[in-house]
Formats: structure tokens, sequence, C-alpha cells
């Protein structure tokens, strides 16, 4: 599997070569190098193709993954509940206090 951020600086600077090759042409040379030009867009093109297999891939791979640690979670909420709302009224107590920042009312001065 190739690494992708490797082969996308290797397609930018092949996608730069060539437009700088079609910039210094002139006349007669586009001819010369038509099949030149044509078998890089051809590599440019499996090099595209192939650099989109591997990130749907991974997408795919990533999406899968999601969905089976959302299973994961939702069956361990359904076996152990009581465990679930002790942590999520830990961290409301935690994010209470937080948003609070520390101060407790006794503090506060009233003029």
């Amino acid at each position: 599997m190739p690494r992708t951020d490797k082969d996308m600086a290797k397609l930018k600077a092949q996608f730069e070569a060539l437009s700088n090759a079609f910039a210094d042409l002139g006349g007669n040379a586009i001819e010369e190098n038509k099949a030149s030009a044509r078998e890089q867009i051809a590599e440019l093109r499996r090099q595209i193709t192939e650099l989109s297999e591997v990130a749907t891939e991974k997408a795919t791979m990533a999406k899968e993954k999601i969905q089976d640690t959302t299973k994961k979670a939702n069956k361990y909420a359904h076996e152990n509940p009581w465990t679930v709302i002790g942590i999520a009224a830990a961290a409301g107590l935690l994010l209470g206090l937080a948003a609070r920042g520390g101060h407790s009312h006794e503090e506060e001065e009233w003029d």
C-alpha cells in the first residue's frame, strides 16, 4: 500500500514538470513531445486512481472502526447502566465545577 503523503508529493512534482514542459514548448516542439506528454498524463491518472483507492479504503476502515466502537459502547451502556449514570454524573459535576471557576459563593463579596 503506498504512502499517500509521499505519493502526493511525487504527483505534484510530476504535474509541475509537465506544466513547465508545456510552458517551454513552442511550434514543432509540441508535436515532438506529444508522446511524452501522453505518457506523463497516463502516469498521473494512474497515480490519482491509486491514491483515490487508498483514500477510499482508509475511509472505509475508519467507518468500520467507528461503527464497531459505537456498538461496543452501546452494549456496555446496556449491560452497565448504573456505571454509565455514575460516570455521567461525575463528569457533569466536574464540568460544573470547572465552569464555576473553582470559586465558592461564600468567597464572593457583596457590596
